[in-house]
């Protein structure tokens, strides 16, 4: 039987939104290995998965078990699949027009991010 590769998931570890996002994640019980790996701390790993820094730092990035490389809301569903809390979540992001809704409101989301931040680290 092959064993298969974990979920690595990508993620910019000095924006307090995702930290609070990652450590709320983590905290849940998965069905499937999960690598959480802070981009501003593994140059490597990035490198090894064809990923560069700074678009790991703008988007959430993931190499699925298959070792396809997504990332916005592709990375989400990945990650939703392996968390039984989301799995209907990540069941409904098969529909391609909730797909389209969450990468729009996805990349709403990190125009205004910088802004975010600044008022969490007051």
């Amino acid at each position: 039987m092959t064993k298969t590769a974990a979920l690595r998931v990508f993620y910019d570890g000095k924006c307090p939104l995702c930290q609070r996002e990652i450590a709320y994640y983590q905290r849940l019980t998965s069905t499937e290995p999960i690598n959480w790996i802070d981009a501003n701390e593994n140059p490597s790993q990035l490198k090894a998965a064809g990923i560069t820094k700074a678009e790991a730092l703008a988007r959430l990035h993931a190499v699925s078990t298959k070792g396809e490389i997504v990332s916005g809301v592709h990375a989400f569903h990945e990650i939703w699949k392996s968390l039984p809390r989301f799995r209907l979540l990540a069941i409904c992001l098969n529909f391609y027009p909730l797909q389209l809704l969450m990468g729009h409101l996805y990349e709403k989301f990190l125009h205004y991010r910088p802004t975010l931040q600044k008022i969490l680290q007051k």
